[in-house]
């Protein structure tokens, strides 16, 4: 088995990877259809040939549990939720653009019941309920990384200096919690762009009753 050629495989399908690794969980065929639909809908491949790819590179194995259903093999789950983990304590940009698409989402959505498009309507929402999704998704993962980090600070488990640990906890404050704060508390971004969200849906609803 080439790892190079392994790490490549995963990276092609590394929103699906990482969302079972977060959640450890076993994924059937059925399960792996609507995974591709959801994160990666231009994929050519069947559930049944990615997860035989996926198999043949050694990242998912056949489950313990049942024959019909896959499982990450441990040594890429840590890898993955190592690396996700570091990635979530980046900067909070990823949730402003998040939230900036669930704005265009949402002015499009406004033309296309406007226009009567019911399909494009339909398309627009299920965008929306998608970066929503992301958006709990995001929150709750760097909600978790950062809990992890503090107890392994607690824990005295991160072999750091008391230098280093105030340096780090100096650096989490300014970088991640204080800027998110702006995004999440009220008034402030989260809050206008759903706001906005809720304040058009209620039109819509308002309107097609009258009608």
């Amino acid at each position: 088995m080439n790892p190079a050629k392994s790490l490549s495989i995963a990276s092609s399908f590394w929103l699906i990877l990482e969302r079972m690794a977060d959640t450890q969980s076993l994924v059937s065929v059925h399960d792996m259809r609507d995974l591709l639909a959801k994160y990666l809908p231009k994929e050519e491949q069947s559930p049944q040939m990615v997860l035989a790819l996926l198999e043949e590179y050694g990242i998912l194995e056949i489950s313990a549990e049942s024959n019909s259903e896959w499982e990450m093999v441990h040594a890429f789950g840590e890898f993955f939720r190592h690396l996700s983990s570091r990635q979530r304590l980046s900067s909070p940009g990823i949730l402003v653009s998040i939230l900036e698409d669930i704005s265009y989402q949402t002015e499009e959505l406004h033309k296309a019941i406007t226009s009567k498009s019911p399909d494009v309507a339909l398309a627009r929402c299920r965008e929306v309920k998608d970066r929503l999704d992301e958006v709990r998704h995001v929150s709750e993962s760097r909600h978790a990384a950062v809990i992890h980090e503090v107890m392994k600070i607690k824990a005295r488990t991160d072999k750091r200096s008391v230098h280093e640990r105030y340096a780090f906890i100096s650096d989490m404050y300014e970088h991640h919690i204080e800027p998110l704060r702006s995004i999440i508390d009220p008034g402030g971004e989260m809050d206008k762009r759903l706001n906005s969200l809720l304040k058009f849906t209620s039109i819509s609803r308002a309107s097609g009753d009258a009608q």
